[in-house]
Order: C-alpha cells, then sequence, then structure tokens
C-alpha cells in the first residue's frame, strides 16, 4: 500500500468515472485528503473539507448529488442513498461500470455534512458487484469520524 496526505483544496475524493461532475471545493477554508492505494484494482480515500459555513457545505452536497445523478448512463450504474443518523445530512453513493457481459470498477462512498464541514469515505475497485456490505468499512469510518466534524470545522 501506498499513502498520500495532502492539505491542499482538491476535488473531492468521489466521482472518480465522471470528475468533471464534482462540485468545486476551492473556496474549501481547510481540507485533508488521505489516499491509501494498492495495485490499480484497490483506492481507499478519506477527505475532510471545511467551507465557510453551512450553506456553501450545504451547495457542496447537493452538488455531488445532482453530480452523481448526471453520471449514470447505461455503462455505469449510480445509486445514492440516505445513511442514516451521520450528522446534519449523509448519504451512501455506488457506481458500477456495467456491460453486457461483465462488471468492471465499482465506486462506493459514504458522504457527511455536519454544520460546514463535508466527510467523504471513499473506496474503489476494480471488480466485483456492489452489495451492502461493501458500506461497511466506509460507515464505519464515517460512524467514528462524524462526532469530531464540530471539532475540526470549529462550531456546533
Amino acid at each position: 500500500m501506498s499513502w498520500e496526505v495532502s492539505d491542499k483544496a482538491q476535488p473531492l475524493a468521489l466521482l472518480t468515472d465522471c470528475p468533471a461532475k464534482r462540485p468545486s471545493v476551492q473556496k474549501a477554508e481547510d481540507s485533508r485528503t488521505v489516499i491509501a492505494s494498492g495495485d490499480s484494482d484497490y483506492r481507499y480515500a478519506e477527505q475532510v473539507v471545511i467551507m465557510s459555513s453551512p450553506a456553501a457545505a450545504q451547495q457542496v452536497m447537493r452538488g455531488l448529488r445532482a453530480g452523481a445523478a448526471s453520471c449514470a448512463t447505461k455503462r455505469l450504474a449510480v445509486k445514492t442513498a440516505p445513511a442514516g443518523k451521520l450528522g446534519d445530512e449523509a448519504f451512501t453513493f455506488s457506481a458500477q461500470n456495467v456491460s453486457k457481459h461483465s462488471l468492471g470498477g465499482a465506486e462506493r462512498a459514504v458522504v457527511v455534512r455536519k454544520g460546514s464541514a463535508v466527510l467523504v469515505y471513499s473506496e474503489f475497485t476494480a471488480y466485483g458487484k456492489i452489495g451492502k456490505h461493501d458500506f461497511t468499512k466506509p460507515l464505519a469510518d464515517a460512524r467514528a469520524m462524524a462526532p469530531r466534524l464540530c471539532q475540526a470545522a470549529g462550531e456546533c
């Protein structure tokens, strides 16, 4: 595994197959991105972005949902669903490359907003059908981190 840590405002670690659909976080007040990757078959990312206000963070969440919806095609199956009681709002995201004969790369993520903070846990694998069990690690990580978002954003 290799690790990369960055404090630069960079695109959200989500919508890998549709990067043009990611909302901008260039005006983020603070951010941290940690990416662990193995070979070309696996990547796990954790990202926290602190926006200037809860309204700006809500706009990022709306942009992520809209971007996910607009990425869906016949070759890319995209789903979002509420993620329960995590922060002020949260959802799960999945994208699966599909063809008539096989399944390709799959991305799954949990996205949480609490106040002006947005948290993304995103996992990408090069193969395999997405199931509920695929959200176990991102959901567990999000549940552990969500209470700390108030401290990170300096509010709540």
